[in-house]
């Protein structure tokens, strides 16, 4: 069975760093953007927003955005980290898609140090060809080590502590994949997280770039790409499936969104999942 992904990430890499300490006092650190820190020795107590937790060599601390944090170690310690912002084609926060805890213990150590040294290589010598490309692609490469681990373990959700209005509506765009088939409007999703509709609407806006209605129609667009692809289901039964009202209206605003309609689409992407060599 082949699969199309169609999952996208746009990586902002800051900063990438090996960095040696002989003691260590960080207090209320912020950054705009995320800071995963790679212990590759030592013993650090990190906190934020009054909780604390206790890295060690073969962990991962996690520190999001605009949050203050504090590491304190006593002897000495190294780190590998980087400062990076990382979102997907839904316009999430891949750290907030998948809310991941503070510290994550790393079975695969080597792994993590291997192709952060390779990171670390591109990032530093500009004259290399093509780096951009890798560096893009070690970045992806350690954030899914990270999330890998961090799913090994059970996925030990953030704190509560520690979650900020675009973890809360994350909830809702979660919502709003599992109900696309249902008549959702901006009253009800607003009053998931028991806000009023009119200031929803502005700090969803405000954190997405677009409103939550918009969202909503691009989570159903793309649903029905992938039944398209993935099944024979007839337009009409796509369009309920997704909550796209009928065959005729979901097929105007597939054509607006992807550039054709739907039936051409479907057989295009039935073509191009075929080999083009013949097996003998």
């Amino acid at each position: 069975m082949s699969e199309t992904v169609h999952e996208q990430l746009q990586l902002s890499l800051y900063m990438a760093e090996h960095a040696s300490y002989a003691s260590l006092d960080i207090v209320d650190q912020v950054y705009p953007h995320w800071v995963i820190s790679y212990v590759v020795c030592g013993d650090v107590i990190t906190s934020c927003c009054g909780e604390s937790w206790r890295a060690r060599a073969g962990d991962v601390m996690i520190h999001p955005p605009q949050l203050p944090f504090s590491e304190q170690a006593a002897g000495p310690g190294t780190h590998q980290w980087l400062l990076l912002d990382a979102v997907t084609s839904r316009h999430i926060d891949l750290f907030r898609l998948y809310p991941v805890s503070p510290v994550i213990s790393l079975r695969a150590t080597t792994s993590f140090s291997a192709v952060f040294g390779r990171l670390l290589t591109c990032w530093t010598d500009i004259s290399l060809p093509f780096r951009h490309i890798q560096i893009s692609a070690y970045t992806l490469q350690l954030c899914s080590i990270v999330l890998e681990a961090w799913q090994q373990q059970g996925s030990p959700p953030r704190p509560a502590a520690l979650l900020t209005p675009s973890d809360r509506f994350t909830d809702v765009i979660g919502y709003m994949s599992q109900h696309l088939e249902q008549k959702l409007t901006r009253d009800d999703l607003a009053a998931l997280v028991y806000l009023h509709p009119g200031y929803f609407d502005r700090a969803f806006r405000s954190i997405y770039g677009v409103s939550p209605m918009q969202m909503l129609r691009d989570l159903r667009l793309q649903q029905a790409q992938r039944l398209l692809e993935t099944t024979n289901l007839s337009l009409h039964a796509i369009a309920l499936q997704c909550g796209l009202g009928d065959a005729g209206y979901f097929s105007r605003v597939f054509r607006q969104y992807y550039g054709q309609p739907p039936g051409n689409y479907r057989e295009s992407a039935k073509s191009a999942k075929e080999s083009y060599m013949r097996p003998l």
